[in-house]
């Protein structure tokens, strides 16, 4: 609690989609899920599931595309 109030609470931002519109609306499927987004704000990549060795590339050129 004194961290907390000395460094203020990260957790006290963050909003609430209960009703499930905002993950519904980006087309999340839930976790563990993965989004790049570009230099506008946008979805430029979605990566569903955990992140293994060989999708390393694909999100890096994911990354690089969405400068």
């Amino acid at each position: 609690k004194a961290f907390l109030s000395r460094h203020g609470d990260p957790y006290a931002r963050i909003g609430n989609d209960y009703d499930r519109i905002v993950q519904i609306g980006i087309g999340s499927s839930g976790v563990p899920e993965t989004f790049v987004i570009d230099s506008q704000g946008k979805i430029a990549a979605q990566h569903i599931g955990d992140i293994r060795e060989d999708d390393v590339p694909k999100l890096l050129k994911a990354l690089e595309e969405a400068k």
